[in-house]
């Protein structure tokens, strides 16, 4: 029989075992008048709450205290209202998970905000929010304080114009026909 803590019984379970615990008292005439007095029943179903209560805090207790750091992912980000959009934020743009509702101030500032829609609703960026795109493709809102405090800069060195390819040898000269 494998034991548990008597804040893993459910009540029944519960009631069933002090039935059994009274049971053996009266057969081995332990408690006298205890087994007949039901008022102990009362008493026992505080107990029983006290020790549920203490079996929650003690497997919670470690839940509270966790802490997680983020995984080291990469992810592509742009701020609203900034020149010159990465091709993925524009690929949420082109396939309306983004929505921008965007103008200029006379000719100088960018003024107006973007639609996201998510998986968990419509969200909305204002200008200076970053439009973040995660893992999985999805895009969603941040704001510049969380972004600072979540994310650093990634330096992905330079990609070259021309891709260099392996050119077959020419044989010598006196091999040549």
């Amino acid at each position: 029989m494998m034991s548990r803590h008597l804040g893993e019984l459910d009540y029944d379970e519960f009631r069933t075992l002090i039935d059994s615990v009274i049971d053996w008292l009266q057969v081995h005439d332990v408690a006298g008048s205890i087994a007949t007095d039901y008022s102990v029943y009362g008493v026992l179903d505080d107990v029983y709450e006290r020790a549920v209560k203490r079996r929650r805090a003690a497997l919670t207790a470690g839940v509270k205290r966790m802490k997680f750091r983020k995984k080291p992912v990469v992810i592509e980000a742009h701020r609203l209202g900034d020149d010159g959009w990465p091709d993925a934020i524009w690929d949420g743009v082109n396939t309306n998970q983004i929505v921008l509702h965007l103008g200029r101030d006379g000719a100088k500032r960018v003024i107006g905000y973007a639609e996201i829609h998510t998986m968990e609703g419509t969200m909305r960026a204002d200008i200076g929010d970053y439009i973040i795109r995660g893992v999985k493709g999805e895009f969603y809102p941040c704001k510049p304080d969380i972004f600072e405090a979540t994310y650093e800069a990634v330096l992905e060195p330079p990609q070259p114009l021309f891709r260099a390819r392996a050119v077959p040898a020419m044989p010598p000269p006196s091999e040549q026909k």
